[in-house]
């Protein structure tokens, strides 16, 4: 009952919930925050625990209220456009959306449903595995970033998140003759580390950052053929210039 996660304490009542396991270090502020929110709301213990969904008149949860208080709180600060009108593959566009919410299953979200994991990144083998971690800021990442950086001629400060990642990505400035196409970039690049990722992780095949670069080129060349195929002839020849 919600009752049991309650404590009084001359007449106060202080929420004292219990967990199933003992707390990461960087879930300490996160529950903080929690009670903070809690302690707002007092209990009336002398009637039945009930569920309640306040986001719509008739008091019961759906998929629609839910999504249009989210969209609401986000306001027009997600990056929606870059990923649905990018022309990735729909699997990697979905992958990207589920990114931008923090919400695949790194090792960090891996923990905090529950599974008794190391928080080791497969990448780099050094710092936590977080999603903006594994995506933007490792090491691995990091080097095939400033790659596409000096590629496309632009000097740029790394934003924290996925999120923000995507809405400066839309209006970074690039070398003038590099068309749309490379607004496909983010997406790919994510798409390939995952994808490399997870065959560390569950097959045990690991690949050279050399020959990872050249992974993730080749991929991107085949999403532009598909996308934009009047640009293969240009790309391939610019591609073929570079020594990575």
């Amino acid at each position: 009952k919600v009752g049991d996660c309650v404590d009084w304490d001359g007449g106060l009542m202080v929420w004292v919930p219990s967990f199933r396991r003992n707390l990461q270090d960087w879930e300490i502020e996160d529950v903080i925050n929690l009670l903070g929110l809690l302690q707002r709301f007092k209990l009336s213990l002398d009637r039945e625990d009930a569920p309640v969904w306040t986001l719509n008149s008739q008091r019961n949860f759906t998929v629609r209220s839910f999504y249009g208080d989210m969209v609401k709180k986000e306001g027009q600060d997600f990056p929606w456009l870059s990923i649905w009108n990018s022309h990735a593959p729909v699997k990697a566009a979905f992958f990207a959306w589920t990114a931008t919410w923090e919400a695949i299953m790194t090792m960090d979200n891996l923990q905090r449903r529950g599974h008794k994991l190391a928080s080791r990144c497969s990448m780099c083998k050094g710092e936590g595995e977080s999603v903006n971690h594994l995506l933007i800021h490792c090491s691995f990442a990091r080097e095939v970033w400033c790659l596409l950086f000096s590629l496309l001629g632009c000097e740029w400060v790394v934003p924290a998140t996925v999120k923000g990642f995507l809405l400066s990505w839309k209006g970074a400035r690039v070398r003038r003759d590099l068309p749309q196409a490379w607004r496909l970039a983010p997406i790919c690049l994510w798409w390939c580390i995952w994808r490399e990722r997870n065959r560390k992780l569950f097959d045990g095949e690991e690949v050279s950052l050399y020959r990872f670069k050249d992974s993730f080129f080749e991929n991107f060349t085949l999403w532009v053929k598909e996308s934009y195929p009047f640009y293969v002839d240009y790309f391939v020849d610019f591609l073929g210039d570079l020594r990575l």
